[in-house]
């Protein structure tokens, strides 16, 4: 990983390598049955960036996974994971504090980055246009030159 040609990002000042530590935090914590702290880390890493919505169902499945699967198996340290959904409202809270709205990051992703909320379908079916579009991609027609 250090060595890829996109690991400039984890060296850059961004959340990225923030996210990946807490992250792995997480799960190692997870691993090791320490459940509060496995929580706490991923509240801090779903506070960072919001593809930590995964990692509630990731850790629930590996909560699971070492109960077994079974009913008679799961202790109140469950409830430790409802921490990661924390962050979130956390870094909701700050914005609103900050910027006295707490969808703040949205409104910066539109005017800066040109990016919206949409359905998921809407973004792959415009890269599938976009690769039949006539004039660039690998479908791209020789005009005998």
């Amino acid at each position: 990983m250090s060595i890829f040609p996109t690991a400039y990002f984890f060296h850059a000042g961004n959340t990225e390598s923030l996210f990946l530590a807490l992250t792995i935090a997480s799960f190692y914590f997870a691993r090791d049955s320490r459940w509060l702290l496995a929580g706490i880390f991923g509240m801090l890493a779903f506070a960072t960036r919001i593809t930590g919505i995964f990692l509630f169902p990731s850790l629930f499945i590996e909560y699971l996974s070492q109960k077994e699967f079974k009913k008679e198996n799961l202790k109140m340290d469950f409830f430790y994971l409802s921490l990661i959904p924390i962050g979130f409202i956390v870094y909701l809270v700050i914005n609103y504090i900050t910027f006295e709205n707490a969808f703040a990051f949205l409104d910066a992703q539109k005017e800066y980055w040109h990016k919206t909320l949409s359905s998921p379908w809407r973004g792959l079916l415009g890269a599938w246009d976009h690769v039949w579009w006539e004039g660039s991609g690998p479908c791209q027609k020789s005009n005998g030159r």
